[in-house]
């Protein structure tokens, strides 16, 4: 389990992150293949349907349990060029903690707001 110990060379020794689950949450293994700018075949169900509205490079949004539509979308990652993608960077803004908790404190202050206007 040397992946387990070192993810970075593990997403880096493959071509392309395939995840076909029928429903996901926010898998780790998605956010890791956006840190290493790996494109990433993804199944649009709930959980990783929110992807999309992130505009990130490299991304394939394929219907769950469609075969066809999957191995065209593996194909077009793989020969697809990586250069010039902006995953790490988009990746960074949207869940870095700092933009993470920064989008949770502005919301708290958002609800506060109109309550301590009424004190």
């Amino acid at each position: 389990m040397a992946y387990l110990e070192d993810p970075i060379a593990f997403y880096h020794a493959i071509d392309s992150l395939i995840i076909t689950s029928r429903f996901e949450g926010l898998p780790f293994s998605v956010l890791g293949a956006i840190a290493c700018n790996l494109p990433r075949v993804l199944n649009d169900v709930p959980g990783l349907r929110r992807f999309r509205c992130y505009q990130l490079d490299q991304l394939h949004m394929v219907p769950k349990e469609n075969l066809e539509s999957t191995a065209e979308a593996l194909n077009q990652s793989v020969n697809s060029p990586a250069s010039g993608c902006n995953l790490r960077e988009t990746g960074l803004q949207i869940f870095s903690l700092e933009a993470v908790y920064s989008r949770i404190a502005d919301r708290y202050e958002s609800v506060l707001e109109p309550v301590s206007s009424r004190l």
